[in-house]
């Protein structure tokens, strides 16, 4: 199971695409029920901490989650 977002910028004619791919199945994006956490904590977490990678200038990353899994990648292009 997992989560893919995918963005189109358009502007200027210049097109610019990020895409993220996390799959969630592990225990960090789970509930004490074993169902997706519904508060999104994980996910806000990633999504934080690629918005910071981009802030310094990085194009790509890998996802890892809070207990040290490798659980995506992310990446900017044109």
């Amino acid at each position: 199971m997992g989560t893919e977002i995918v963005m189109y910028l358009d502007w200027k004619e210049v097109k610019i695409m990020l895409k993220i791919e996390i799959k969630t199945g592990g225990a960090a994006y789970r509930d004490e029920n074993d169902k997706l956490d519904r508060s999104a904590y994980e996910l806000r977490r990633n999504l934080k901490e690629i918005m910071e990678k981009l802030e310094c200038g990085y194009q790509s990353g890998f996802i890892m989650d809070i207990n040290g899994n490798k659980v995506g990648e992310w990446s900017l292009e044109d």
